[in-house]
């Protein structure tokens, strides 16, 4: 498998590349709900710039919690900037050099090396699923007895961005030629400073550029480990999804050793480091292979209903009250991952729930949701439909109370961005005349939803250097798709809008 993935980079061209990060990559972070659907990228006849030329832009952020105790930083870049990125990116030169350093073969196998494809299925069709990478991973253990799980601390705001050119061209050739911006990696690390105010650290979350240039930083480490641990005669078999790495082996002994090496390459060549709460020795390969959560699902009496038929299942409220309490337990037992995204997205695919039950049954069900969403913002999408499904069995008043109490609770700070888009989906179906307390948040998605129309580029701050054709053709881009939004005010959202990127979800 993993060497027909480097097969497909080998044979996608540039031209397909360009077209699908324009198409679908602009923003793939956290999963927005529909109507955010950036567009216009390919209908931009911008007049090209050298990269001494190119000005520097400020991007929309917002803050969304990433476990318990910190948070995670997601831009929309300027589309200025992101025009330029991925014409940097699908250059002839830096693309050739981008199949080269990710068409190699490694002795570790990477589950998230670009597939793209002539016409990709947006929602899985770039990589693998997180499953995926942990079921081969327990497949290849044979005679392994110890397991290595270990992810690098903080990456994307880790990288430094002239360790990009690094990657490319080799740390010290980079290093002399710093400023050749006849150089791919030069002109690379250049593109991502000037999307961030020339900042040198980070690379922006949330695009596919920076998923594919971290994939080229990667397998470098990735080539620096296994050259390492092959000279020492370490007998060892690797994986790795993003900067998730799971490591087999045959002893405790050996599993020190490799965490050292690990720790070594990262530090030598791009000044990173693992994450100590993340790094684990397992003796159990089984248990080191799956995500810890899942133990805890198979305990819960009132979760096993998840391992049916899920088309036959009848959940009564007061089941489904049960079902919650269990997956909130779980959630805030497991805050630095996403169980209960697992098990709300099977309660969605449960035909009858809660049909018949008391309206405060429901408005309960609703409320234990909104403390499962309050610990974790990846579960904000799947909770967010059994939320509209609920709504859906109360009287009308009833839904608008509910909602309206839903956005109150929260406050306007930056961790509550994420779900204030959510609610406004919901809004949008059951109750509009709350939309206008949307539009007194202070939130930059919100305000592009309701203050830009006419212009999303009027959300982004103003940037010099640009000639008036090419700011005309920058108005082409939008950020939200209105007649999308219009067509959904008598819509139930589906799951289909929320589980795109689940699969794959690996915290």
């Amino acid at each position: 498998m993993d060497n027909a993935a480097r097969a497909q980079v080998r044979a996608t061209t540039p031209q397909t590349a360009r077209a699908y990060l324009f198409r679908h990559g602009y923003f793939t972070g956290q999963q927005l709900p529909e109507f955010i659907s950036p567009g216009g990228f390919d209908q931009m006849g911008l007049e090209p710039l050298p990269p001494v030329g190119w000005p520097e832009t400020t991007p929309l952020e917002y803050f969304a919690p990433k476990g318990a105790h910190s948070w995670r930083r997601f831009s929309l870049l300027h589309p200025f900037a992101y025009w330029h990125l991925v014409n940097t990116v699908t250059s002839a030169d830096c693309w050739n050099q981008v199949q080269t350093l990710l068409g190699r073969h490694r002795g570790i196998t990477a589950y998230t090396l670009p597939e793209y494809l002539t016409q990709p299925n947006p929602a899985k069709g770039h990589i693998r699923s997180f499953g995926q990478f942990e079921r081969e991973t327990l497949s290849a253990a044979g005679t392994y007895t110890h397991l290595v799980a270990c992810d690098i601390s903080n990456f994307y705001p880790s990288v430094y961005t002239h360790s990009v050119a690094w990657a490319f061209e080799g740390k010290e050739a980079a290093k002399r030629e710093r400023w050749n911006l006849n150089l791919a990696g030069n002109r690379l690390d250049k593109a991502f400073r000037l999307a961030r105010q020339n900042q040198t650290n980070g690379l922006p979350i949330g695009n596919l550029v920076s998923d594919l240039v971290s994939e080229v930083i990667l397998a470098d480490i990735d080539e620096a480990i296994t050259v390492r641990l092959e000279a020492e005669h370490v007998d060892f078999f690797g994986a790795r999804f993003r900067d998730d790495y799971k490591l087999l082996c045959r002893s405790e002994a050996e599993a020190r050793h490799i965490i050292g090496v690990v720790s070594r390459v990262l530090h030598d060549r791009y000044d990173l480091a693992l994450s100590t709460e993340k790094t684990r020795i397992f003796d159990d390969v089984v248990a080191g292979c799956t995500r810890p959560w899942s133990a805890a699902i198979a305990a819960e009496s009132s979760l096993r209903f998840l391992s049916t038929d899920l088309a036959e299942v009848r959940l009564t409220g007061r089941q489904l009250s049960e079902a919650l309490l269990a997956t909130y337990r779980i959630q805030r037992a497991f805050a630095g991952g996403s169980p209960a995204t697992t098990i709300l997205l099977k309660l969605n695919r449960v035909p009858e729930l809660a049909e018949r039950a008391h309206s405060s049954q429901v408005i309960y069900s609703i409320s234990l949701l909104d403390r499962i969403m309050a610990i974790r913002a990846e579960v904000i999408p799947a909770a967010v439909v059994v939320i509209d499904t609920l709504l859906g069995r109360l009287p009308p008043p009833e839904r608008g109370r509910v909602l309206a109490n839903l956005l109150r609770l929260e406050s306007a700070v930056a961790d509550e961005q994420f779900r204030q888009v959510w609610l406004l989906r919901l809004a949008h179906h059951h109750d509009p005349s709350l939309i206008e307390q949307f539009a007194q948040l202070d939130n930059p998605i919100l305000q592009v939803i309701f203050e830009h129309r006419e212009s999303a580029l009027a959300a982004f701050p103003l940037i010099q250097g640009i000639s008036d054709r090419d700011r005309q053709e920058l108005e082409k881009f939008r950020l939200v798709d209105y007649d999308r939004w219009e067509a959904l005010k008598g819509v139930a959202i589906p799951q289909s809008a929320v589980d795109v990127f689940a699969s794959y979800t690996t915290d």
